[in-house]
């Protein structure tokens, strides 16, 4: 048998520590994540051969730990991995555990995350804890013969566990102890982050390029340095304990879409609508136990963010994954119809919007500037310009072609279908077991009444197939403004077996 491999800090110093090689991986201290600090937390230049912006990391760091081999034995040791705080706030997309080389499957996420993906196989991941991280504690797709035992997870922002695919699944005997409260900023933040790098490619080329509005015009290059500076006002209080009261503040400490403690889904993201029956073209979240696991606080306020899209797209033309129904900036970011006008429907020269309005007019994907964006010359070519009420130019119903757009809802900040907080979520599940699992608190502050976006649900089935329970716990389920759920069982289902002790 092969010595097992120590790790340290002192290994994930300069970005994410990955295993592909078969091998027992012992935690030696605890670790906090904290790579490439001179970088602001990017890959540099001469590491893109390991951490290759075109095959995973466009977007950064997606994961502290990244497993896509075989037979690997990781144990945490009694030990934690956490992002530091500095990390956590500037890289608002990561995950503690990765179990794929890529955060996503070929043709889906929000940028360009490579051509192909390989998946963890035969992995045991035990004994320790998941700390804070902006997105997901353990997350993967694809990935087969996978067991999780024994760990305890918070402050995650996002989801506990989220496994997009998998196939012998097994979580026995781990500790979700709730989403984070002190999540430290909005999501438009994050937009902010995420967007400047193409906006940086645009003023490279053209600083002197324009930005006509009805008030005033501004270059690129003095949209791009507005919105650094907000950056690093906001970035500098925070880090250093001051006062802060403009637009990244985040009164509530929680995160500003839905969350989930456990997930359960067929291949792919889970980020639309409620899945309907699994057939024959569903691939993956096949056999899987869950047992002997608490999942506590789920907790959120989730918000829906307006936006706009055209009339003149068909049905066959939208698709609600990153954007394609709704105008959005380079990452799926949504262009908010409430951020961007005043009392008067008039565009109000709101800087996160004026940047992706930039980036759509300039952007090219030739020189890979342009990103998700897809927002219609109108709005920055005609309507910034005017002191027109936009609402004059919007529809309620998307059939109604004598308008140019329509009204879109029911997203979150990147056009994610919102579907509520929800503890456990099954969704085209297949011979799915639950054993001695206790549900614990699941709450919705999300302030629209009577939405999906602001209702709670202990256990969510969908589109799934042989679910059975024992020794099923469900408590403290609640919503501000909507309905609260033990159990919700969403469009077709076939022998689900599910009781509340």
């Amino acid at each position: 048998m092969k010595p097992a491999i120590n790790i340290y800090n002192s290994d994930l110093v300069n970005g994410t520590y990955i295993m592909r090689n078969p091998g027992n991986y012992i935690l030696s201290e605890n670790i906090v994540f904290h790579p490439n600090a001179d970088n602001d937390f990017q890959p540099k230049p001469s590491q893109y051969e390991k951490y290759n912006p075109k095959h995973g990391y466009g977007l950064g760091f997606f994961a502290v730990f990244v497993i896509y081999g075989e037979n690997i034995h990781f144990d945490l040791n009694g030990f934690t991995i956490q992002c530091s705080n500095e990390f956590l706030l500037k890289q608002r997309f990561c995950a503690i555990i990765e179990l794929a080389s890529s955060p996503f499957i070929p043709n889906q996420g929000p940028s360009d995350f490579g051509p192909s993906i390989q998946s963890a196989k035969n992995c045991i991941i035990q004994n320790g804890c998941l700390g804070q991280v902006s997105h997901h504690s353990i997350h993967g797709n694809g990935m087969q013969n996978i067991k999780i035992k024994n760990i305890s997870l918070k402050d995650y922002e996002v989801a506990g566990i989220s496994l997009n695919g998998g196939i012998n699944i097994l979580v026995e005997d781990c500790r979700l102890f709730g989403t984070s409260t002190k999540v430290p900023c909005l999501s438009n933040y994050a937009h902010c982050k995420f967007d400047l790098p193409f906006l940086q490619k645009i003023v490279k080329e053209n600083p002197n390029q324009l930005l006509e509005m009805h008030n005033t015009t501004k270059t690129v290059q003095e949209i791009y340095d507005t919105t650094i500076k907000q950056v690093k006002i906001f970035e500098d209080a925070y880090l250093n304990n001051k006062p802060y009261y403009g637009p990244f503040k985040n009164n509530t400490g929680l995160y500003d879409g839905n969350v989930y403690g456990i997930v359960f889904n067929s291949l792919g993201v889970v980020i639309n609508d409620f899945k309907h029956l699994r057939d024959t073209n569903t691939i993956g979240n096949e056999n899987i136990l869950i047992k002997n696991t608490i999942i506590k606080n789920t907790t959120s306020n989730g918000s829906q963010v307006f936006g706009l899209f055209e009339t003149t797209k068909t049905t066959k033309d939208i698709s609600s994954a990153y954007g394609k129904s709704a105008f959005v900036g380079p990452v799926g970011d949504m262009f908010s119809l409430k951020d961007s006008i005043n009392q008067y429907g008039v565009f109000n020269n709101d800087f996160i919007c004026a940047m992706q309005l930039a980036v759509a007019k300039y952007g090219s994907k030739e020189k890979k500037s342009l990103g998700t964006s897809n927002i219609d010359s109108y709005i920055y070519d005609t309507w910034i310009k005017s002191n027109t009420n936009i609402f004059s130019e919007i529809t309620m119903n998307p059939n109604d072609k004598t308008k140019r757009f329509y009204l879109v809802s029911g997203g979150d900040s990147m056009n994610h279908k919102m579907k509520g907080n929800i503890g456990l979520f099954i969704s085209q599940g297949l011979h799915v077991q639950i054993e001695n699992v206790l549900i614990d608190g699941v709450m919705n502050n999300g302030i629209q009444k009577n939405q999906q976006s602001s209702q709670s649900i202990g256990l969510c089935i969908t589109g799934s197939k042989d679910i059975y329970s024992k020794n099923l716990q469900i408590k403290h389920i609640t919503s501000e403004f909507s309905t609260a759920n033990e159990i919700e069982l969403v469009h077709e289902n076939v022998n689900i077996q599910v009781d509340i002790r």
